[in-house]
């Protein structure tokens, strides 16, 4: 076995190396990574962004984005949260259980009841403290799993997506089920043993790996993983252009009547848009909707969307409609 030593600065370039090993180096033994991100939301392959992403928190967060090769739901995650990659030969179907298990026995051995709970997660008391995501690439299989050490709950529950608006998705939705970090759990001697993420790190180590030799990266092999990041895992396209096609709709009840929008989204650009109601308006209501159409549905704060919110409640083209309420239409959320 293999143990990588690579610190990466994000989470696009540790999925980034896993790729890497997988289709260049092509080892012939397993390799072990564990790694730590700044905060982050992953998504799986197959989800839609919009559905899962509460983009107003990560954006006023400075929560990063990210989109997994694997499956599976969101996860967020902080330099509280300890990822672990297992990258080994064979391509077969997909299976958890021999990634997760070693996990769950190293739980175990510090009091914890863990088990390897549905198709892959880990509990603890019925409480979920990890979940594993796999692909295939290269013939190999890429297994990549997160463990909640002691994560910013606020920020888990804040920056994934529990709004009541609708969006008609193909995209698979996130279970969201009851979690909890590790550290909470610990007898208080293992508090005092495991500080940090780092100091829990360091004594799985040994538990998944036997004499295993340090894998490092060579500086050309490092140059070629962060274009690897570059291109595959960083591009708004990446993270956004995925979420395929979707309808969103969402009703208001404002001081200048009940107004609807409704959305056609395709590659994360509105192809069509229609605003409906019993509101009062200044101009066509049609030429209004169409003021959305070619705008990337990207709803931050500064965004074409807000722009053109803007210049709707500048011009008073929507009696009694006010900007927070747009805004709010738009489940764009205030400071």
């Amino acid at each position: 076995m293999f143990i990588l030593d690579f610190d990466a600065t994000c989470a696009a370039e540790s999925f980034a190396a896993e790729y890497y090993i997988a289709e260049n180096l092509k080892p012939s033994e397993q390799v072990l990574y564990l790694w730590t991100t700044p905060p982050t939301v992953m998504i799986g392959k197959y989800q839609n962004a919009y559905a899962e992403i509460n983009l107003a928190f990560t954006e006023r967060n400075g929560i990063a984005l990210a989109r997994r090769m694997s499956g599976g739901g969101a996860i967020y995650t902080d330099r509280g949260c300890i990822q672990y990659s297992m990258i080994k030969k064979g391509a077969g179907e997909i299976d958890f259980y021999p990634f997760t298990e070693p996990v769950a026995g190293f739980l175990r051995s510090l009091g914890l009841d863990a088990a390897v709970s549905g198709r892959n997660d880990i509990c603890v008391g019925g409480k979920k403290i990890s979940g594993s995501a796999q692909y295939m690439t290269g013939g190999y299989t890429v297994h990549h799993g997160s463990l909640l050490f002691d994560c910013d709950k606020d920020a888990l529950e804040g920056s994934l997506n529990f709004d009541t608006y609708k969006i008609e998705s193909k995209g698979i939705k996130s279970n969201r089920e009851r979690v909890t970090n590790i550290r909470e759990l610990l007898s208080d001697e293992m508090r005092d043993r495991f500080t940090d993420a780092i100091s829990f790190i360091n004594a799985l180590i040994p538990e998944l790996s036997c004499n295993a030799d340090i894998l490092r990266f060579t500086d050309e092999q490092k140059k070629e993983i962060f274009i690897i990041a570059s291109k595959m895992f960083l591009p708004h396209e990446t993270v956004f252009g995925s979420s395929r096609k979707f309808n969103y709709t969402k009703s208001l009840r404002t001081s200048g009547g009940k107004i609807t929008l409704s959305l056609s989204v395709e590659n994360g650009i509105i192809n069509d848009a229609e605003l409906s109601g019993n509101f009062f308006a200044s101009e066509n209501f049609a030429k209004i909707s169409r003021m959305f159409i070619g705008c990337l549905f990207d709803i931050g704060e500064n965004s074409d969307i807000i722009i053109r919110i803007k210049n709707i409640c500048s011009e008073n083209m929507l009696y009694g409609v006010t900007e927070s309420d747009l805004i709010n239409l738009f489940n764009i959320k205030q400071v």
